[in-house]
């Protein structure tokens, strides 16, 4: 490594400090003013006007990987900077030459390549005839606190874009349940009818509610883990509706682990309809079976639904049906980009295959 020599006036002076403190030494080990310096816990360094190293002091060895002969005689920013981050420290060294102390953080390279963040405490010294002749530094690694910052700075950023996707998502999920509410008002005729609509209302409320406590827990504001809430959705219904008591048997297969919060909420509204009505009108009492699957085939994902029970109607027409949990399904997936296909023979099917959504999508 090409070294350069320091500037002859500092190096005197600091030799007259060092023998000057050295005297006061009872012992033939290094001179005072070195083990003080050594004995610090931040790195000392001694530059002069041209910016060569003069001194350093262990701390600054063993914060930057070099050795003092690495360092002494050679130009500080020359071995720790790299070449764009060169001109900041020539400018604080050039500041000291105009008696001005300042504090600052730079990010230097050690000697292994890895880069730490330093703050710097720079004064200028001055000679016995008061006029400066370089400048001393107190390097402080603070990369610990820099790292910390930065995660955190991350995290806040995190937590604002959950913020804002709360918002959106609330809002989003009050304008379903009053769409729903007003559908449903239109089914209202009696008392029992009334509270039936409740009823209704109170399980699709509960299959929104249950996303909220799975999108935290999956550490993802954009993306779900739709297997943790397909399972704890249909376990809720299954006791809900009572499948265990009517001998029906809910068999899933929920094979999507990553989706799109809101395509995920819609497809737990349809599991709610479709299991509901199937619980609800499919089976005269005898028991029977219902088979849900949810998988992703390359880019898409199939929503599959089917149940033993008594079918559709032999007239059925999906495109003229007046049901209101019919038009409701259909609302999903279209919500979902989806395509239906509804099978109503030997029981009823509904499949709805639609595109997987690698991001949430607010507005």
């Amino acid at each position: 490594m090409f070294k350069n020599r320091p500037a002859k006036k500092l190096t005197d002076f600091l030799n007259n400090a060092i023998s000057g403190l050295s005297d006061l030494t009872r012992t033939d080990e290094l001179p005072l003013f070195m083990r003080l310096m050594d004995m610090m816990h931040d790195g000392v360094m001694v530059v002069d006007l041209n910016e060569v190293v003069v001194y350093v002091n262990n701390r600054l060895c063993e914060i930057t990987g070099y050795t003092h002969n690495e360092l002494v005689g050679n130009v500080a920013a020359d071995v720790l900077l790299k070449e764009e981050a060169a001109p900041t420290m020539r400018k604080k060294v050039k500041e000291r030459s105009q008696r001005i102390s300042e504090n600052y953080e730079i990010k230097v390279r050690r000697k292994d390549g890895r880069e730490i963040w330093l703050r710097i405490s720079g004064s200028p010294i001055l000679d016995v005839d008061n006029k400066v002749v370089g400048s001393i530094g107190l390097h402080t690694d603070i990369t610990e606190k820099k790292e910390y910052e930065q995660r955190l700075k991350s995290t806040l950023s995190e937590k604002a874009l959950l913020l804002k996707e709360t918002h959106h998502r609330v809002k989003n999920n009050l304008q379903v349940i009053s769409s729903l509410m007003s559908l449903q008002i239109k089914t209202i005729n009696t008392r029992e009818d009334a509270i039936e609509a409740f009823v209704t209302c109170q399980k699709r409320i509960y299959a929104m509610s249950v996303i909220h406590d799975i999108v935290y827990d999956f550490g993802d504001s954009g993306m779900i883990n739709f297997t943790m809430y397909g399972a704890k959705l249909i376990s809720h219904l299954c006791r809900a509706l009572g499948t265990k008591e009517q001998n029906i048997l809910v068999d899933t297969n929920l094979a999507v682990n990553r989706m799109n919060v809101d395509d995920a909420l819609t497809c737990g509204l349809l599991i709610n309809e479709l299991l509901t009505n199937s619980v609800e009108h499919a089976f005269d009492g005898n028991g029977g079976s219902v088979v849900l699957s949810i998988t992703r085939e390359k880019k898409k994902i199939k929503f599959s639904f089917s149940d033993d029970g008594k079918g559709l109607p032999d007239n059925f027409d999906p495109n003229f049906g007046d049901s209101l949990g019919l038009s409701l399904i259909q609302s999903f997936a279209d919500r979902l980009d989806g395509q239906l296909d509804i099978n109503g023979r030997d029981g009823a099917s509904f499949q709805i295959v639609f595109p997987k959504k690698e991001e949430q999508q607010t507005a």
